[in-house]
């Protein structure tokens, strides 16, 4: 439900802030993984303010070799073929 018909209250609101920080948790939780640059999500849409439009997402970037063997310590022996 979006608009001013949606009955946002401070429950709403509540649970809308806590859905934005779960999302900032999984964004730091993907960098600590070795996701290079994890995109951050789209916050919940509030009621009275305009939607962004969303920009179409690309493939992701693929690792390296290198960047590969550094996150596994150099254990990984991968030969791209």
């Amino acid at each position: 439900m979006h608009g001013p018909a949606a009955g946002w209250d401070d429950r709403t609101e509540l649970a809308a802030v806590a859905c934005d920080r779960l999302a900032d948790v999984l964004v730091l939780l993907q960098g600590l993984g070795g996701v290079r640059s994890p995109e951050r999500l789209p916050p919940i849409p509030r009621p009275g303010t305009p939607e962004a439009p969303q920009a179409p997402a690309g493939p992701p970037a693929m690792s390296t070799t290198a960047e590969i063997r550094e996150f596994f310590g150099a254990a990984a022996r991968y030969t791209p073929g």
